[in-house]
């Protein structure tokens, strides 16, 4: 075993069962942290910085092995995506996202954004 291991390593090494120099510490970083770390608020976060860049920071600065999904702007053949966002108070918004296949209903989802620090009691 050598005596440091990279974070990339050392989670390898955990994924395959293997030692490591520590056991390695992968957090999931909820959109919260990274955008507090970046100075944004939560609207300029979610507009405008990409979650992998988001979390890479994170894990830099927390100095902490990282894993994260990476998701690919995936088009099926007869699926439609239509997205609109609309002002429901001062610094809050309501995204809807709606997911339609052609021989299929649709599938909407909807979110609140707001630029404030969250609470916990608005989380469900």
């Amino acid at each position: 075993m050598s005596a440091a291991f990279t974070p990339k390593q050392r989670m390898l090494a955990a994924y395959r069962g293997q030692p490591c120099d520590r056991p390695p510490v992968a957090p999931e970083f909820w959109y919260y942290y990274p955008a507090r770390l970046l100075g944004v608020d939560m609207i300029a976060f979610e507009r405008d910085v990409p979650f992998w860049l988001a979390l890479k920071r994170s894990f830099e600065r927390w100095s902490c092995e990282g894993w994260g999904a990476a998701f690919a702007d995936l088009r099926i053949g007869g699926m439609s995506l239509r997205r609109s966002e609309t002002a429901i108070g001062e610094g809050r918004y309501r995204e809807t996202t709606v997911q339609a296949f052609a021989d299929t209903a649709s599938s909407p989802r909807r979110s609140t954004t707001s630029a404030s620090p969250p609470r916990w009691s608005d989380t469900r």
